[in-house]
């Protein structure tokens, strides 16, 4: 895919009509955001966005930006052998999930940037009680309810892919695509994975690259073996 040099918005908006979302995630963002127009756009933009691919979001393939969509979200933090856990929640259903920080502050502005948020525990003590049986080494089945409407058809999808991954055991990035009807756009789901707000409970931990590597990994790295240890150990 050519990607043009484009004059302004409008033209990065016009050239992403002409192309299908799931084909520019796979071979076109990554020079698009290197675009002059892209770069003065996501440097100036006075939102604060959790990503610079924000720009992107009148297409429908923004990576987990501003939720402006959920409102009444009231979020509480714990201490775990993981470092510090924060969890949030809509009336929908939880929305964030934070962990492995150093302190309770640091949990608590990760979790609450972008949002408008209470600090109340309602509603969350199912999930503060299963994310530490999970901390502590037991395999858990994390039946809770998930608000995932701040992602994108295509993220949805992605992320429902991989909670269906059995505790324990492990996929691949080319599994996860072949399993949302989107074989050649394995690039796409480890951009959907690194947007993942659900770390844990939504398990991007267990998908690895085909030839055994880790890959990437959204809450830090250096948890993936981790976590992955933490599973056969059970």
């Amino acid at each position: 895919m050519k990607i043009p040099d484009f004059k302004d918005e409008d033209e990065i908006a016009a050239f992403m009509e002409k192309h299908d979302g799931f084909e520019l995630l796979d071979k076109g963002l990554a020079e698009i955001e290197e675009t002059p127009v892209f770069r003065r756009k996501a440097e100036s933009d006075s939102t604060k966005m959790r990503s610079k691919k924000s720009v992107l979001a009148g297409k429908g393939i923004n990576v987990l930006t501003r939720c402006n969509c959920v409102t009444q979200v009231n979020y509480t933090c714990f201490k775990s052998s993981f470092g510090w856990v924060g969890v949030a929640r809509s009336t929908r259903g939880l929305v964030r999930v934070i962990f492995g920080k150093s302190s309770e502050s640091e949990a608590e502005e990760l979790l609450t940037d972008d949002l408008e948020t209470e600090k109340s525990a309602s509603g969350l003590s199912d999930t503060v009680d299963l994310l530490m049986r999970y901390f502590n080494g037991e395999p858990v089945d994390f039946a809770l309810d998930l608000d995932l409407q701040a992602g994108t058809s295509f993220q949805k999808a992605v992320w429902q892919a991989t909670s269906r991954i059995p505790y324990g055991e492990v996929r691949t990035y080319s599994w996860v695509a072949e399993e949302i009807q989107k074989p050649k756009a394995v690039r796409a789901v480890g951009n959907a994975l690194g947007a993942n707000p659900l770390p844990i409970i939504v398990p991007c931990h267990r998908v690895l690259r085909s030839d055994g590597g880790l890959g990437g990994y959204s809450g830090g790295l250096h948890w993936k073996p981790k976590l992955l240890a933490l599973e056969r150990k059970t």
